[in-house]
């Protein structure tokens, strides 16, 4: 069985696994980078670019190729009630639009020609630790298996692995009920649709984001709640657009055989609880760290952040001849003062809102009180 000996190896390719690889790279680090999935592929996102992205983007030299790729501007937020209500505000900064098949390959893309060893496709199975080593073995796509020995692990798989059992985590074997799911449209079958905005649409157990993204399509992505499982996530949707009569005035007839037709991206028992950042000696980073509740739209921008954070720290103690263990409680309390109250405020917003009494009380509050709303926008940035 082949070994290759990393300091750094990350699991997943996402954003928050490339914009790391990328930056230990750039630090001096000799990294893997492992990725299941062949890019470019779809993966439940809401699509949404916030500042911290863009940002971060600027700083790694990476802007103009990302604008190059035609992303849609967004500067405006809309929520609106399935009672008609609806409240907007114009946001303090331009965020963007872009599918996620395009942008993580521009990443992972980017990691490559840094000289980053990318193993794709291929699959983290287990994970050992012998002092001071972790031995990861892998196993590719033509079931070729190797052995992968580093340092330092770092997690940026995602909501859901199923290295998630096998380290035990708090959350693996919960059931949520609470299901992510995803669609693109053209653009052409929306009516009255603004692609500089990203609109909201409220129900009881339900909400859904709408915003444009790159190549004239929209994304359509939605949390559910699901209390009747002999309904289908296509089914709830369709029943949901139905009750919002300015939902339903988006779509253009004929929009019903296109959301039982198209092609849908989603995760189930998505857990929003308290999670780890580190577990076992391995370093969690972006979604794999904590998940934000979706109306907030920041986690894209937590996975850029986290990344940003985890490279201090690992350059820090080597620079430092910081201990092992002194570098993850650091880690730990930088996340936490970084990520804490922000997803505790995003998922004290998103209890109210799924819930039918307090989502109408709190609409009747914003549409009374507008100046209100930029407020909640700006507690759950960070």
């Amino acid at each position: 069985m082949p070994n290759y000996n990393h300091e750094v190896t990350i699991i997943g390719g996402g954003p928050a696994g490339s914009v790391t690889a990328i930056k230990l790279s750039e630090l001096g680090f000799d990294v893997c980078l492992i990725e299941k999935k062949k890019f470019p592929r779809e993966t439940l996102c809401g699509e949404f670019l916030s500042k911290e992205v863009i940002l971060n983007l600027k700083q790694l030299g990476l802007y103009d190729e990302f604008i190059s790729l035609n992303p849609n501007p967004i500067n405006r937020f809309r929520l609106i009630n399935n009672d008609g209500k609806e409240i907007s505000t114009k946001l303090n900064f331009t965020a963007f639009g872009l599918r996620r098949s395009v942008f993580d390959n521009f990443l992972i893309s980017a990691a490559i020609r840094k000289g980053i060893k990318v193993i794709q496709p291929a699959e983290v199975k287990m994970i050992k630790r012998e002092e001071d080593v972790f031995a990861l073995y892998v196993k590719d796509n033509n079931a070729k298996e190797v052995i992968v020995k580093s340092k330092y692990v770092i997690a940026a798989y995602g909501k859901h692995n199923i290295l998630d059992k096998s380290l035990k985590r708090n959350f693996a074997n919960i059931k949520s009920s609470l299901n992510g799911v995803k669609f693109h449209f053209d653009s052409m079958l929306l009516n009255e649709f603004k692609k500089e905005e990203i609109s909201i649409y409220l129900g009881n157990g339900i909400y859904c984001g709408v915003n444009a993204v790159d190549a004239d399509k929209v994304t359509i992505c939605f949390l559910e709640k699901r209390k009747n499982k002999e309904i289908t996530s296509r089914e709830n949707l369709l029943k949901f657009i139905s009750g919002n009569e300015k939902f339903n005035k988006i779509f253009k007839p004929g929009y019903k055989e296109l959301i039982m037709s198209n092609p849908v991206w989603g995760t189930g028992d998505i857990f929003f609880g308290k999670r780890k950042a580190v577990e076992k000696g391995i370093f969690m980073i972006g979604d794999a760290a904590g998940v934000i509740a979706p109306i907030t739209g920041d986690g894209m921008g937590m996975a850029f952040q986290s990344a940003n954070i985890i490279s201090q720290v690992l350059f820090d103690a080597r620079c430092c001849n910081i201990s092992t263990p002194h570098a993850e409680e650091i880690y730990q309390i930088r996340w936490d003062s970084l990520f804490k109250s922000r997803l505790q405020s995003s998922h004290i917003i998103q209890s109210v809102i799924m819930r039918n009494y307090g989502r109408i009380l709190s609409m009747n509050f914003l549409c009374k009180f507008p100046q209100i709303l930029p407020y909640f926008v700006s507690i759950t940035r960070g």
